[in-house]
């Protein structure tokens, strides 16, 4: 079977994270071109809380599909392979680094209840949380630790480069390598 998976990513209109994602975005209709995978680059608006919750959001418009959600500052390594992002049935995959999970890249099965999952984990959040320099990742991590939300395996580190901390123009220095 071809590898059908779709890669997901999005900006707000800020400018220099639009460099980010641009950027970004070629690396992954790169991978998707020689792999077969369609990459979307769509704009994020923000309402009521940080930028990076209004992916939850954008995310639940494509429930039901095999998604790849990777945040503006996560490009696909030069080892990357298709087998590294192969999706699991009643599983969401995360990235693990050395901090734990981290939620810069995300796939999800093609399966309907990933919109429950999704508004579960927007609903979930406390207001420490909303506001916490790791947004949504931190109402995440509490979600798993609890057993109410359980991951498959991690997506290989190997296979993604993240850039990390810092604002866009040194996150996008850190990409270009």
């Amino acid at each position: 079977m071809a590898f059908e998976l779709t890669v997901l990513t999005a900006a707000t209109r800020d400018s220099e994270w639009r460099a980010l994602v641009n950027y970004s975005h070629e690396n992954h209709k790169k991978f998707c071109e020689c792999y077969g995978g369609t990459a979307i680059k769509r704009d994020i608006y923000v309402k009521d809380r940080p930028a990076s919750w209004e992916k939850l959001t954008l995310l639940s418009e494509y429930a039901g599909q095999e998604i790849l959600w990777f945040d503006a500052d996560c490009i696909f390594s030069p080892h990357a392979k298709p087998g590294d992002f192969k999706p699991e049935s009643n599983k969401l995959r995360t990235l693990k680094d050395s901090n734990g999970i981290n939620c810069s890249a995300l796939l999800f099965p093609g399966e309907i209840w990933v919109a429950d999952l999704l508004e579960y984990w927007y609903n979930a959040a406390t207001d420490e949380e909303i506001t916490h320099r790791w947004w949504e990742q931190k109402t995440f991590r509490r979600l798993v630790e609890s057993g109410e939300i359980e991951t498959g395996t991690p997506i290989p580190l190997s296979a993604v480069i993240h850039a990390g901390g810092g604002d866009a123009k040194n996150k996008l220095e850190r990409l270009r390598g």
